[in-house]
């Protein structure tokens, strides 16, 4: 909260920080209102001249009495400090609505007659500052007398902010004056609450990573080890294979001798398939198998030496004391870097069977995959008499276009149809460079030279 006062010769402007930290003040020649976010408080008091101000006796809060029996109270009470505004020793209005208690605090009842007396003074002081005052005769006096004649003292001790009227050793400011004093101390304060909150922000951050960290180690070795304590999928092709002569044509399950265990095995079979194709079936999924299983391994590795990287900047917060240097860690370890947005593909890309597959996603993106992207000896798919995506399977050198991939990638370019929802669908497969395109034609649309034609189920799972 802000305050001004001012006449036609100075201004003074008070900033009171009510944070549920503690209650501070600075005090500044001029200020600049900030032009959003900020409401005007009080309105009872702009034009009223101050009359007086004071300190309630022994208690840690003062009073500016205004015109018209307005009073503002300034409880400086810790995390629950407050600004009140009174009138005839009624409080009507708080600036804290958290606190609503202090709506029913009387303001004359904050003076405090306390009995200056050797026990009353050391009661306050507590066992820990006893060395402070000294027990003689006239020692009340004294020590008062010590107080009000004392500097005033302010620095950071193990990095907390103080402020004392006795000596201190680590002291980074003594001063006479209240106000340089206070402007000092809620610097520090501010300082040391912003380092607190920033440290904690980061160091929750950390923690939060190591969590998932550790989260995501357990699950992914929990889904490595079933997967390798599960049936080797190459030792069942293999079994397969020495049995071809015994298996018949569209079964969907066959039992045969495990010799790798000596028992019987039952094994599944695609009854469309021949033993043989079953076979290399099983072969496949063996090798994608194997490919899944160091994948897994890699990122398990990855994820081990990322969470030994954070449990190590975890340390490091610990030693750091000072803002600048918090908010470096956190721009060179947590900083968002600012990458340029790179333009979407026109085209959806898939990987089946070691193979890359680009889906066009638009009658405009079909021209720019077909014209631009697809090279002449890629393998191009559409569905048949029907709007529908282009497809182009990405040509591997040296490598023919397996027939299960064709089948797979014809029912992907039938999904992507008008024909997705037909039980089966014509898919024209056809070299890229059978395909061109006519000047003046729609977007999309082409002209195929020479076409094969297959049948298949609209699927766009593929594995």
């Amino acid at each position: 909260m802000i305050l001004s006062f001012g006449d036609k010769n100075r201004e003074c402007h008070v900033r009171a920080d009510m944070s549920s930290q503690a209650g501070v003040l600075s005090f500044r020649d001029s200020f600049a209102r900030a032009r959003k976010n900020s409401v005007d408080l009080f309105g009872e008091l702009p034009g009223q001249s101050v009359l007086s101000v004071g300190v309630f006796t022994h208690e840690r809060s003062f009073f500016i009495r205004f015109e018209k029996e307005f009073e503002l109270v300034f409880k400086m009470h810790g995390a629950r400090s407050n600004i009140l505004l009174a009138q005839f020793d009624h409080v009507f209005k708080v600036f804290r609505n958290n606190l609503p208690a202090d709506l029913d605090l009387i303001p004359s009842t904050l003076h405090n007659q306390m009995e200056i007396t050797d026990a009353a003074i050391l009661k306050l002081l507590g066992k820990k500052n006893h060395h402070l005052y000294e027990n003689h005769q006239n020692a009340p006096k004294d020590f008062i007398n010590r107080l009000n004649s004392n500097p005033i003292y302010v620095g950071l001790e193990k990095n907390q902010p103080f402020l004392s009227l006795v000596s201190v050793d680590n002291s980074t400011l003594s001063t006479h004056d209240a106000i340089e004093s206070s402007n000092k101390f809620t610097d520090l304060h501010h300082r040391h609450f912003q380092l607190a909150k920033e440290k904690q922000q980061i160091i929750q951050t950390v923690t939060k990573k190591i969590k998932q960290a550790k989260n995501y180690l357990a699950k992914t070795g929990n889904k490595l080890d079933e997967i390798n304590n599960q049936r080797s999928l190459e030792e069942v092709a293999n079994i397969l294979m020495a049995n071809l002569h015994t298996i018949s044509s569209n079964k969907k399950e066959v039992t045969l001798d495990d010799f790798y265990k000596d028992t019987p095995l039952t094994i599944k079979l695609n009854p469309k398939l021949s033993p043989q194709k079953n076979a290399e079936n099983y072969y496949r999924k063996s090798k994608n198998k194997k490919i899944e299983i160091q994948k897994l391994e890699e990122n398990i590795s990855s994820k081990q030496i990322e969470a030994e990287r954070l449990l190590i900047l975890l340390n490091d917060l610990a030693s750091i004391d000072n803002l600048k240097e918090i908010r470096a860690f956190n721009a060179t370890h947590f900083g968002k870097a600012t990458k340029k947005k790179e333009a979407p593909l026109p085209y959806y890309k898939f990987e089946i069977d070691g193979f890359d597959v680009l889906v066009g996603k638009h009658a405009k993106s079909n021209d720019i995959l077909t014209q631009k992207v697809a090279k002449p000896n890629d393998l191009w798919l559409h569905a048949r008499d029907v709007p529908g995506s282009h497809v182009v399977i990405r040509q591997k050198s040296g490598s023919q276009f397996p027939s299960p991939l064709i089948e797979k990638v014809a029912a992907l370019a039938a999904w992507y149809s008008k024909r997705k929802t037909d039980s089966l669908c014509p898919v024209i497969v056809t070299p890229k460079k059978q395909v061109r395109k006519i000047k003046g034609a729609p977007p999309g649309q082409v002209v195929v030279e020479k076409e094969e034609v297959v049948m298949v189920v609209p699927s766009n799972h593929f594995s």
